[in-house]
C-alpha cells in the first residue's frame, strides 16, 4: 500500500523546517549580544565585594568558577544552584 501526501501535509512540513530556520539564523544572530549580556553580568559580580556576594549567597570562587565558561554559555544556573545549596545548608545548621 502507498502512502499518499497531501498538499497540507508537505506545507506543514515546510512550515516545520522554516521555523527550524528561523530560529537557527536568530540563535547566529542573537549569540554576539548574549555573550556580552552574561559578560557585563559577570563584571557586576567581579567587582562585588565578599560581603555583597556573600549576601546572595555567592562566594568569590563561585564568580571565579562562572569565568570558566566559554563565550555565551550562561552560567546563571550554576551560580543558582550553589546559592540554593548555601541557604539549605545555613538553614540546618
Amino acid at each position: 500500500m502507498v502512502a499518499s501526501v497531501t498538499t497540507r501535509d508537505c506545507a506543514g512540513m515546510r512550515e516545520t523546517g522554516t521555523r527550524r530556520a528561523l530560529r537557527l539564523v536568530w540563535q547566529i544572530v542573537a549569540w554576539p549580544v548574549q555573550a556580552w549580556r552574561i559578560r557585563q553580568e559577570y563584571a557586576v559580580l567581579a567587582g562585588m565585594s565578599e560581603h555583597e556576594l556573600r549576601d546572595i549567597g555567592l562566594s568569590r570562587q563561585d564568580v571565579i568558577d562562572a569565568s570558566a565558561y566559554k563565550a555565551g554559555e550562561d552560567p546563571t544556573q550554576m551560580l543558582a544552584t550553589r546559592a540554593e545549596e548555601r541557604r539549605r545548608w545555613s538553614r540546618r545548621h
